[in-house]
């Protein structure tokens, strides 16, 4: 995310770098909006919104009532007629009632206690720093594969993250959490929040913008029931709830929540002994309850693979799946229209007649991903020969696909080994692994421009390792991304990562600290950090979850893990002042990430080189 504007704090005095000002939309509108910021108000409150929806600041104000705000013309915000930021100005009396503490710093220059002295304005997210992976933290003991699984990654508002994980037992199955804290930088403790069904089975979770969380799971024993449980901030996990039973099977859960705060959940029901619907379940963010199940697909379809995938924001959510008979074969969407609480109508996918598909169990889905300009991009592939597309819409509607990778013999299951994701501005990073023979295991990406199109697939990665596994890409800071796959570094075989500065992928692998397998993997990106979670083994021996944290060491040009004279003296070279571009030799002396190396970069350089 890149955050333009930074509101740094000094005690209880604030300050609201603003690069140009902030002009009212329409009479009487209770926000103010720039290209990446929107100032909301309400009563006794302004609110920092990000260009996905995120809330990233909320400061007091001193009206009980909703206040008026105003604009000056050198780019401030006046309430009731009282100044309460302007550029180059720290103004008292207004208390910071709640903020991530990396909201407005910049990969660790700019932090909340401190000030930023000549007003500039910070956007966090640029192409700076060396970056690096924590020592990982055990975040559920062994065993950590086969009974003990992770479900996919949440972030909240804060940037605290949530990590899911179930517990296969004697008796009942145990649905457990565990929370970092961001502003600790800890993990709190192992937390088991349902402990009576005999199963937990494929939980899955979702956050709102009021950070609201919701997990959903199957219990499969004695027929089939779908349970949920919500954590809401301020009086914590509210009781299991049962949202339907059937003693048809069902499975591939997949859950979203919209910009009001409501709660969709999707799952594939066995209507008949030959056909597979798809059924979708609303939860009322304003009644608190939830809806009877509903069929989404076609009658008569026979479906699989259903696909739900939303962005950050909830303004825009999604919903593929295949279709094998009963109907024209192919893939299917639907928009979820938020003013009808209801999926739209069913839109084939153009020229998808002949997708493949893997029938590996449950966890099977189409990397489908949704980005802040709310357009869907999805990864699919044919059979015989194996081709690999793309789809995406255009306004909301699915455009003709886009061959990713051209027919080949080898194989490559789009559902397990394959993953794609999209940044606040509609960019999208895919990544596959192919198995073509014994000695060559190819890591493919490939990249769609919001501004540009698509952009040629790379190969960044080759492993020697005779087998695929589940790959990982996220955006992680910008256009900056990281990828993980399994393979092998200084000749041990291992989880590996790589780094993609938002130009280039580095030919050299980031160290993932332990040297461990890590064939299942969970991933998230939240402002310029990366959490990734994996399940450890080595050999024989298994080593539970393990989570590390995607970092990055400021100044540091040369990534050698410090901020030294070298780093300095080559920063120094690659000065031009402002508004002057960097080349691609200078792009990491680019330190706040707004094109140039001027003087804001050098003060970040002698902050960090002092250090």
């Amino acid at each position: 995310m890149r955050f333009p504007h930074s509101l740094l704090s000094l005690g209880c005095f604030l300050l609201l770098a603003v690069p140009g000002p902030i002009s009212i939309s329409s009479a009487g509108d209770a926000s103010l909006a720039t290209d990446h910021l929107t100032i909301e108000v309400s009563p006794g409150e302004l609110r920092g919104v990000d260009a996905e929806g995120v809330t990233i600041w909320r400061i007091q104000t001193p009206a009980e009532s909703e206040p008026v705000v105003t604009s000056t013309a050198d780019g401030g915000l006046l309430v009731d007629g009282v100044v309460v930021s302007r550029r180059g100005a720290i103004i008292a009396g207004y208390n910071q009632i709640d903020q991530s503490p990396d909201a407005f710093r910049h990969d660790g220059a700019f932090r909340g206690d401190e000030s930023f002295g000549d007003g500039g304005s910070v956007e966090v997210g640029g192409p700076v720093g060396c970056p690096y992976w924590e020592d990982d933290v055990v975040v559920t003991p062994p065993p950590g594969s086969g009974a003990d699984t992770i479900a996919p990654l949440i972030v909240d508002s804060s940037g605290n993250a949530w990590m899911i994980n179930r517990r296969l037992g004697s008796g009942n199955e145990l649905l457990r959490v565990r929370r970092f804290d961001r502003a600790a930088g800890v993990w709190g403790p192992l937390t088991t929040i349902s402990d009576t069904t005999t199963y937990a089975d494929q939980p899955e979770g979702t956050i709102d913008g009021d950070d609201n969380l919701t997990i959903v799971f199957r219990d499969i024993s004695s027929g089939y029931r779908m349970y949920a449980i919500r954590h809401e901030p301020g009086s914590g996990w509210g009781p299991l709830t049962p949202i339907f039973s059937t003693p048809s099977f069902f499975q591939a859960l997949e859950v979203a929540s919209d910009a009001e705060g409501d709660v969709v959940l999707i799952n594939d029901f066995r209507q008949n002994q030959d056909t597979t619907t798809v059924r979708s379940v609303f939860y009322d963010a304003v009644s608190g309850t939830w809806g009877s199940p509903v069929q989404v697909s076609p009658d008569g379809y026979d479906t699989m693979l259903p696909t739900l995938a939303q962005n950050k924001a909830g303004t825009s959510l999604y919903l593929v799946y295949r279709v094998t008979g009963g109907g024209p074969v192919g893939l299917y969407g639907h928009r979820w229209d938020g003013a009808a609480n209801a999926w739209g109508p069913a839109e084939y996918i153009p020229d998808s007649q002949t997708p493949g598909f893997s029938s590996v169990g449950a966890s099977s889905r189409f990397p489908l991903t949704v980005g802040g300009d709310g357009e869907a991009t999805l990864l699919w592939r044919t059979r015989s020969p194996y081709t690999v597309y793309t789809s995406r819409t255009q306004d909301g509607t699915w455009q003709a696909p886009h061959e990713v990778l051209p027919p080949g013999s080898w194989s490559t299951n789009i559902e397990n080994f394959a993953y794609i994701d999209s940044n606040a501005d509609g960019d999208v990073m895919g990544a596959i692994m192919r198995w073509e023979g014994f000695d060559a295991n190819h890591f493919y990406t490939f990249r769609y421009d919001h501004a540009t199109g698509w952009r040629d697939v790379e190969i960044p990665y080759t492993s020697s390792l005779n087998l695929v596994t589940r790959v990982r890409v996220v955006f992680y800071s910008g256009a900056r991304a990281a990828g993980t796959v399994l393979g092998s570094q200084d000749g041990q075989r291992q989880l590996v990562s790589l780094n993609y500065d938002g130009l280039d992928w580095h030919p050299d692998l980031l160290d993932i600290p332990q040297d461990h397998d890590g064939y299942f993997q969970s991933i998230i990106a939240d402002r310029t950090e990366t959490l990734l979670v994996y399940q450890a083994e080595h050999g024989a021996t298994d080593f539970g979850n393990l989570a590390t944290w995607l970092k990055n060491t400021v100044g540091d040009l040369d990534c050698n893990g410090i901020v030294d004279i070298n780093d300095f003296e080559n920063y120094l070279d690659c000065v031009t002042g402002p508004g002057v571009p960097t080349g691609v030799e200078c792009r990491d002396a680019d330190l706040d990430g707004d094109g140039d190396a001027d003087i804001a970069d050098v003060a970040i350089m002698q902050r960090v080189f002092s250090q």
